[in-house]
């Protein structure tokens, strides 16, 4: 799960290791991951200028409902899906 913001507004710290992997179209994602535990912390797409994913299951407190899914094509079959929920099987067209 991401949840994405602007990337101004968010703070980081530390020195993570950064894996960079490109889309099919040939976009690079550059992943960040805790350089101790191997955690995925953070990531930012060139398909997203401005913006930042951050990991989900880290941030205390989090309420909220989803407005898409992407990458349903490898979705474990035990996930269900809120009916009407914008599902790509790949990743989203960038807009």
């Amino acid at each position: 799960m991401t949840v994405f913001f602007p990337k101004d507004a968010v703070t980081t710290t530390g020195a993570p290791t950064v894996y960079r992997r490109f889309s099919e179209q040939g976009r690079a994602v550059d992943c960040r991951f805790c350089s101790v535990c191997e955690t995925t912390l953070w990531w930012e797409a060139e398909a997203a200028p401005g913006m930042i994913g951050v990991a989900g299951s880290l941030i205390d407190g989090l309420d909220f409902a989803p407005d898409v899914a992407v990458w349903c094509q490898s979705k474990p079959g035990f996930v269900q899906l809120p009916e009407g929920l914008p599902q790509f099987a790949q990743g989203a067209q960038a807009g």
